[in-house]
């Protein structure tokens, strides 16, 4: 029910850490200018790292599997063949 925080990683805690960096430099500075630079590295980084989304093909494969197989389900329950009818059924 309750989960952990996953901890950060050290990319993470980099980023983190030279966001907090630029509070103590201006805009205009060759400083500012740097960490912004860094900054993007390291977020084009992550963005490369982090596991890709299910794709909506995908999804949508997903749901019709499962419709089906609550269609069944239902079919089952409704209409029940018992292991004796079958004894009743003569095949050729």
């Amino acid at each position: 029910m309750f989960t952990k925080p996953k901890p950060k990683s050290k990319l993470e805690l980099e980023i983190d850490r030279l966001v907090l960096e630029l509070k103590n430099h201006q805009p205009t500075s060759t400083e500012y200018n740097h960490i912004m630079t860094q900054l993007r590295e390291l977020s084009k980084i992550q963005k490369e790292q982090s596991p890709e989304s299910v794709s909506p093909d995908t999804k949508v494969m997903a749901a019709v599997n499962l419709a089906g197989i609550v269609m069944i389900l239902k079919h089952e329950s409704v209409n029940v063949i018992a292991s004796k009818a079958l004894s009743f059924v003569k095949l050729r």
